[in-house]
């Protein structure tokens, strides 16, 4: 079953700085939202009606993306990708290295969503259900990230997810390095 890239998120330090800078500035961007259930403040980067969009965080209170921020740092948090069936996209994984997250299973009954996770690799993979998945253009290009397992990437048969040496991300043609997401 393929998967189809919605978002892409970062963790970051502080994110009114982060947007101020010119490579983010250029692109449409949503409105600054903060969640205090999850203690977020975020917003999504890129045009109304494509897929792929980025979506940057900034840890505001106690929760698992501050409890993210000290373990591992700013950086990528989890790639998001929608699929026709949870169910059945899961089970299309059955042996390829990927574990439910188990703090995502409450989630799933109410919403056909879960989170993936993998030893020694410091990212998710969110998996939620969309029945009708839009066939539409990506504003994330590519992303590459590094695995310690063969086939780990290509079992989420998702397009835009490609395995590579270090992560980084391509828009309209550009490539950003882990880096750029960090400072």
């Amino acid at each position: 079953m393929r998967a189809h890239l919605d978002h892409i998120s970062f963790l970051v330090k502080d994110l009114d700085s982060f947007i101020l800078k010119k490579e983010i500035a250029q692109f449409p961007m949503g409105p600054i939202e903060s969640f205090e259930d999850e203690g977020t403040k975020e917003v999504y980067i890129g045009p109304e009606g494509l897929a792929g969009k980025l979506l940057i965080m900034q840890a505001i209170g106690p929760g698992p993306y501050q409890r993210a921020l000290e373990k591992r740092g700013a950086g990528l948090h989890h790639i998001a990708v929608s699929v026709p069936s949870t169910e059945e996209y899961i089970q299309s994984l059955v042996g390829s290295g990927w574990y439910i997250h188990p703090a995502s299973l409450p989630l799933f009954t109410h919403s056909k969503c879960l989170f993936l996770a993998r030893p020694k690799t410091p990212f998710l993979i969110e998996v939620f259900e969309q029945r009708e998945v839009p066939a539409c253009a990506s504003f994330v290009e590519a992303i590459k990230v590094p695995t310690v397992r063969e086939g780990l990437i290509t079992s989420l048969n998702c397009a835009e997810i490609q395995r590579g040496d270090e992560m980084s991300l391509t828009i309209d043609g550009h490539t950003y390095s882990e880096n750029f997401f960090t400072l």
